[in-house]
């Protein structure tokens, strides 16, 4: 179908919606093909294609449109959101889904723009997702700006996650930088993906720098997720220090499932010198010792 799309999109959307098509009968391969016969058709006539994916049923409808929208989005996004907002489409998925794909794309070709258009939707699920989708391309573009946008935030529905989104990228450019704006960020679940990210990318490019750093942090939440995403990352080349890492996490719930990993996966490796560890660390109670030992 979506071949034929290409050629007779009219006829490749009256073969789709034959009462015997057993793709009617699949919601997610449905919403696809009825995606890429959308796309194709919206090339030649939008408005014809628009018009179809409005009188096509539940989750059909929103794999057309989000289609026919997405596509429009890279060519023309003040257009798509235009369109988008005229469309049936309720406050549900459907609807939050197309305004993601609409920020992520503005985003890319005018930030500002974006933004600017983002300010004037609703405060709600469609507001909040094309806000991170479009926060999501331009970190990848421009990491700092990014974070300055996310500072003028703070306080607002999502904040945390815009946070935590942001330093990924940045991290990969200039982890340094990154860690002093995560620094700055208050306690919460975005300061835990932000210290989680930067662990993951920092471990990987200098170890030593990003224990350093790590090691400076206050306990706390966020100081745990950064350990586990550094013992993660060391686990296979220094197993170790990573065993080592993970007994300082301070939550008992999440140390104990950490170290249990760790050192799971050490004793397949090298079980001496992982009994050696257990037996000799200060850094086990006598009964984490007993436990975390396997018998001989």
């Amino acid at each position: 179908l979506a071949a034929m799309a290409t050629k007779d999109p009219k006829a490749a959307a009256a073969h789709f919606q034959d009462e015997e098509n057993f793709l009617l009968q699949s919601p997610q391969s449905g919403a696809g093909i009825a995606g890429a016969v959308a796309k194709e058709w919206a090339k030649r006539d939008p408005a014809a294609a628009i018009a179809w994916a409005q009188s096509l049923g539940p989750g059909l409808k929103g794999g057309a449109m989000a289609a026919i929208v997405g596509n429009l989005s890279v060519e023309d996004p003040a257009k798509a959101a235009q369109t988008a907002s005229g469309l049936d489409l309720g406050d549900g998925d459907d609807r939050t889904r197309i305004y993601g794909q609409i920020g992520q794309a503005w985003a890319a070709r005018d930030p500002a723009a974006a933004f600017e258009w983002i300010g004037g939707l609703p405060a709600g699920a469609q507001r909040d997702e094309a806000t991170r989708r479009a926060v999501d391309t331009y970190a990848a573009s421009d990491p700092q700006a990014a974070a300055r946008l996310v500072d003028q935030m703070a306080g607002e529905e999502g904040h945390g996650r815009l946070v935590g989104a942001v330093v990924g990228p940045w991290a990969r450019r200039d982890p340094v930088a990154a860690a002093t704006w995560v620094s700055a960020q208050t306690e919460g679940s975005g300061r835990q993906e932000a210290v989680r990210n930067l662990m993951g990318t920092w471990t990987n490019t200098n170890p030593a720098a990003a224990s350093t750093w790590l090691a400076a942090q206050p306990a706390g939440s966020s100081k745990d997720e950064g350990i586990v995403a550094l013992s993660n990352t060391v686990l296979v080349s220094d197993p170790e220090g990573a065993a080592t890492w993970a007994a300082t996490i301070n939550d008992p719930g999440k140390r104990g499932f950490q170290l249990k990993g760790m050192l799971d996966t050490w004793l397949r490796k090298d079980e001496a010198a992982a009994r050696r560890w257990i037996e000799a660390t200060g850094s086990l109670a006598d009964d984490e010792r007993a436990r975390f030992l396997p018998p001989k």
